[in-house]
């Protein structure tokens, strides 16, 4: 994080932060009423702090490890160009908005000899891709930034196969040959048994590397169809009869393997079908629902473009708002598809970018998209920043989820060994969606409590409620909370109320669960370990 930008950031601020406090009070008449004997306190939020470095949540950058990566994309996204630079020097550095690096790759890169796998130790010598790919993990672990990936099976569209050379070798009728431009590419049919036996060990192996929460920030599952979404399927018997079975396969495969990191996979309405356009039917809705009900997030790649995401689209996720998470990618590319965009009625690429922005705001995206290609100045990336720098901030400042106690009732004195009961009220100021119950997640994230030492402000007793249903808490629906605490075996003193939003399998050297979540408050409110400060207790 870049501290001059964030510092004069935050010097821009319009509101007034900070808490108050008052006795015995009513609240402000949403919050439930205070509890009987405790002290009323009230957070004002913090607008203005525009990376909340939480997981789901923000601008997703892009990469990819074939031939078309610059040899100097760090150094270019440390300093992008940016005429509203707010330090009024016309550079950005990308990573003070976006903290997750997404990597596309091919199987084939990944996977070119049975048993080979291009991430091992030793195998930066084997190929470029391996090299690519050490650079890109390599950096972003400089940066502090997650990585997410997406794995690509299907070569048509592409210059190069996308499926490996050894999976036709064993078996011819396990591939298909089109053509991009003049190169001949080979794909696998998804519903092949040889394809299938060596993708399921891929996944496998990809997964006991990457199935890590605190490097990968999620998988962009199945890899099948064109480009990965899910449509223009090819299959062996020449007709869609494997349709449900495939998807049902593949859906698994990566749910059974990728346990802990969360899984997306695309929704529109050609799941599976040998066609990327054309009536919806009510399979894609079916499939779809399986995808859901095995743990899988959505997301949509053509966001902005109107004949691809339509009513179906729009319908389809509006089911789900505030179920699951939602990651959008643009579709409109400036640099291959040049003003092609105009016929979607965008008069340049300030309105495109808008015409995007609306529309996955409409869908409460959890995640949007820094795109790249080779020419780096005229990459999405570049162009977010110089023809909608605006949309970049309101995304970070209104559309990631923004979550804040509004108001709290706290005991201010207390006997030691007795218990009390607390209450705090929680609104969410974005328009996405706190995933606390998502299924990778094993409910890690909770509201808990603590005891802060005065002098330090690190936990000396911690209280974790698990069952405050933060999912719960949208932009259109605040909740409120009661907490009972046991204060057996806590020592007399004086202490400070604390709250936070704890990753349970992060632990500090008491073995405390630490702050998980940032939350939208006032910094200099916060324990150098991320507590919110609330009011004294005593323990008498």
């Amino acid at each position: 994080m870049s501290i001059n930008i964030k510092t004069i950031l935050l010097l821009s601020a319009a509101s007034i932060l900070g808490i108050s406090c008052s006795k015995d009070g009513g609240g402000d008449g949403g919050d439930g009423g205070n509890i009987e004997g405790n002290t009323s306190v009230t957070i004002v939020p913090d607008r203005e702090r525009f990376l909340l470095e939480n997981p789901l949540s923000g601008w997703v950058t892009y990469s990819g490890i074939g031939d078309g990566l610059a040899s100097n994309y760090w150094e270019v996204y440390d300093n992008l160009d940016c005429a509203e630079a707010p330090d009024g020097s016309g550079k950005v550095s990308v990573w003070d908005y976006s903290n997750v690096l997404y990597i596309k790759a091919d199987w084939a890169d990944m996977n070119p000899e049975h048993g080979v796998y291009i991430w091992e130790d030793g195998y930066q010598d084997y190929s470029d891709f391996a090299r690519r790919l050490k650079y890109l993990m390599d950096g972003a672990k400089e940066r502090g930034l997650k990585i997410a990936f997406t794995i690509n099976t299907n070569s048509e569209g592409d210059h190069d196969d996308s499926t490996p050379a050894f999976v036709r070798e064993e078996d011819p009728a396990s591939c298909y040959v089109s053509t991009t431009g003049s190169a001949q590419v080979y794909s696998g049919f998804p519903d092949n048994k040889t394809f299938q036996k060596y993708y399921e060990e891929f996944v496998k192996a990809f997964a006991e590397r990457f199935n890590d929460p605190d490097e990968v920030a999620f998988i962009s599952g199945l890899g099948l169809g064109k480009w990965g979404e899910c449509h223009s399927f090819r299959y062996s018997t020449g007709n869609e009869n494997p349709r449900y079975e495939v998807y049902d396969w593949v859906t698994s495969l990566y749910a059974h393997n990728f346990t802990d990191v969360p899984v997306v996979t695309n929704y529109h309405k050609m799941v599976g079908k040998m066609a990327d356009s054309g009536t919806p039917d009510e399979m894609s809705r079916t499939l779809l629902d399986l995808a859901v009900s095995k743990g899988f997030s959505m997301r949509h790649d053509a966001f902005g473009m109107k004949s691809y995401y339509g009513s179906w689209e729009k319908g389809f996720i509006a089911d789900y708002r505030y179920k699951v998470p939602v990651l959008g990618e643009g579709g409109w590319v400036a640099g291959s598809h040049g003003t092609s965009y105009q016929g979607d009625g965008y008069a340049n690429i300030a309105e495109l970018r808008q015409g995007e922005y609306d529309q996955m705001q409409e869908a409460c995206v959890n995640m949007m998209d820094f795109r790249y290609n080779s020419n780096m100045t005229q990459s999405e990336t570049y162009l977010w920043f110089n023809d909608a720098y605006n949309l970049v901030l309101k995304f970070l400042r209104e559309g990631v989820y923004r979550l804040y106690p509004v108001n709290l009732s706290l005991p201010a004195s207390v006997s030691s060994g007795s218990s009390v009961t607390l209450q705090s009220r929680w609104r969410n100021l974005g328009v996405a969606y706190f995933p606390a119950d998502l299924k990778q997640w094993k409910g890690k994230y909770k509201m808990a409590y603590a005891l802060l030492d005065r002098n330090t402000g690190e936990p000396v007793n911690v209280f974790v409620d698990e069952d405050a249903a933060l999912q719960n808490v949208t932009q259109n629906a605040m909740q409120t909370f009661r907490t009972s605490i046991d204060l057996s075996g806590v020592a007399p003193g004086t202490y400070t109320w604390g709250i936070a939003i704890v990753n349970k399998q992060h632990l500090d050297e008491n073995d405390n669960p630490v702050p998980g979540i940032e939350l939208s408050v006032k910094e200099e409110d916060l324990t150098d370990s991320g507590w919110l400060k609330l009011i004294d207790v005593t323990i008498n």
